[in-house]
């Protein structure tokens, strides 16, 4: 469930030590809690995505009752849709959860934000 989203500003941004593997988790502020971020572009390998979260764009997502922050570069739109599967070849792409023939009659790919926020 998107909740809403969001530019943060850069003191909205921080690190906790001790994460998953002993790294520092990024988290974000919002609302007087603490969110962790999810940057898509690593989840993808994307490499000439927006690194800097206050240039990004936050996603606030709820994924069976916990909340997260998914760092994008840039929102396109929102429409409704409806999810198809996209084959046998497909079906175990990590982090793409089915297909939807848009409006302009392109296909986009839809998101399991569930596999991504678990890893």
């Amino acid at each position: 469930v998107v909740k809403e989203m969001m530019r943060p500003v850069p003191d909205m941004i921080t690190e906790l030590e001790g994460g998953a593997g002993g790294a520092p988790t990024e988290m974000a502020l919002i609302r007087e809690r603490l969110l962790p971020i999810v940057r898509l572009h690593e989840c993808f390998g994307i490499t000439d995505a927006q690194r800097d979260p206050a240039e990004a764009l936050l996603i606030v997502c709820d994924c069976e009752g916990k909340e997260f922050c998914l760092m994008v570069d840039d929102l396109a739109g929102k429409q409704e849709v409806v999810i198809k599967s996209l084959g046998e070849m497909m079906r175990d792409v990590p982090g793409i959860a089915g297909g939807a023939i848009l409006g302009d009659g392109r296909v986009g790919l839809i998101l399991d934000v569930e596999r991504i926020f678990r890893g």
